[in-house]
């Protein structure tokens, strides 16, 4: 059995997305703003802001093509919902980046 779907090396911007899946908009904020605390040593947190904004819809790519290594016939796997979900996170992100600001939701 492989499982490589978490063993990649990506900016830690894409790790947001599925960190922030289910998190209501509040929360969202509150884990954003603690995440980019962590950084301003090293970045301003309105530069990550902007660069979370531009890095949503790619995120969301990252989660759609993530489920290719658990499908085909040696895997039972229903991928159907969590594609439809991050396409719908995907087209959100794309078409209105300014209009959620912090998670999907």
């Amino acid at each position: 059995m492989r499982d490589r779907s978490f063993a990649t090396v990506t900016n830690p911007l894409f790790d947001l997305a599925s960190w922030l899946l289910d998190a209501s908009e509040p929360d969202a904020a509150g884990h954003l703003d603690d995440c980019f605390a962590a950084w301003s040593g090293t970045v301003p947190q309105e530069r990550m802001r902007r660069a979370w904004r531009l890095a949503k819809p790619l995120a969301a790519v990252m989660e759609l093509i993530e489920p290719a290594d658990i499908v085909g016939p040696d895997h039972d796997f229903n991928w159907l919902p969590m594609t439809y979900g991050w396409g719908r996170r995907l087209l959100h992100a794309a078409t209105g980046p300014g209009l959620i600001s912090h998670g999907w939701r």
